[in-house]
């Protein structure tokens, strides 16, 4: 996690960690936003994902930062998913996982085995397997079914999230969320929305809530905290 941090903050693009809740799925976890006029990019990344897929989406944003200014749209999808796929699960890496599932009699249980000793979600190895498996012209491996993916988004909300690994706690104190997460993703977006509010005479709840898209309750605490935190 640690270098695929370094390597968004050397594309020139500004951390926001976010805590989103459990229910959030797929891009709401994560999304990268250029601003033309500033020329600027922001990646906002909630830390309510779950462990497993974070480094996923780690890199798919990455890959955005790096495509940004060329890729848009379907396209800039595209590449940020297969940059993320090879980037967790490298090829050679993939190709092992497939021959592993080859020779089970439970392909799942493999790509479960990989997917817990890489860091990754089974998802992702599932999908990396296939991935070789049609560039080889192959058949799949047929695990990537319809109750696969419902049963896994079934057991998301039990999956340990990034905010339970940094925080111990999956809604953490407003001062433990701010300094911790600005350490580990060394951002200054905190102490910037506390000199905005600063510079506009004090508490700003509604700003804050609308600028990290969070709950006014949530919103609240953080601009009380931001103030304080600018005094």
């Amino acid at each position: 996690m640690e270098q695929l941090i370094e390597l968004i903050i050397d594309t020139g693009a500004f951390i926001v960690p976010v805590i989103w809740g459990k229910e959030k799925v797929g891009h709401e976890n994560a999304l990268t936003v250029y601003l033309p006029e500033s020329q600027s990019t922001w990646v906002v990344l909630s830390l309510s994902a779950g462990q497993d897929d974070f480094k996923y989406w780690l890199a798919h944003e990455l890959g955005h930062c790096l495509s940004l200014h060329k890729l848009a749209d379907d396209a800039g999808e595209q590449f940020a998913e297969r940059f993320a796929q090879l980037f967790v699960f490298p090829d050679a890496l993939a190709e092992q996982c497939l021959a592993a599932m080859r020779s089970s009699t439970n392909p799942l249980e493999e790509a479960s085995y990989f997917a817990g000793r890489h860091g990754v979600s089974v998802v992702t190895a599932v999908k990396s397997a296939d991935r070789i498996a049609a560039d080889r012209g192959e058949a799949l491996t047929g695990v990537a079914t319809e109750s696969f993916y419902e049963e896994w988004n079934r057991n998301r909300p039990n999956r340990p999230t990034v905010a339970a690994q940094l925080f111990e706690s999956d809604a953490p104190g407003v001062e433990i969320f701010v300094e911790r997460a600005s350490a580990v993703f060394r951002t200054e977006v905190f102490d910037a929305i506390g000199r905005l509010q600063k510079a506009q005479g004090g508490h700003s709840p509604a700003f804050v809530g609308t600028l990290l898209n969070v709950d006014l309750s949530q919103a609240l605490e953080l601009s009380v905290y931001l103030s304080k935190r600018q005094a």
